[in-house]
């Protein structure tokens, strides 16, 4: 299947997630993972299963999942991810 992309579920996810220390997926591969198609929604489903820190990306946003500050997605101003990087990666 040249020039195609195939997706599917993987049964394994929930054991190989949280060994990932970020995870960035568009809108459409978090709603194969998740199988739920709003982001807030997959982004929470995600953090439940254990993924550390999240990016779904999406034409017009990009959610982020911080799993050491809020069990929910945040829509931060760059300010915000700047800072964020400045305590816990520097």
């Amino acid at each position: 299947m040249k020039g195609h992309m195939l997706f599917r579920d993987r049964a394994q996810k929930k054991e190989y997630l949280p060994m990932n220390s970020f995870l960035k997926t568009d809108a459409a591969e978090t709603e194969v993972l998740t199988g739920l198609s709003g982001r807030n929604a997959a982004a929470k489903q995600l953090y439940d299963w254990d993924a550390k820190e999240n990016m779904i990306t999406h034409n017009t946003e990009a959610l982020v999942s911080l799993k050491m500050e809020t069990p929910i997605p945040s829509l931060s101003v760059r300010a915000d991810v700047e800072r964020y990087i400045a305590e816990f990666y520097r």
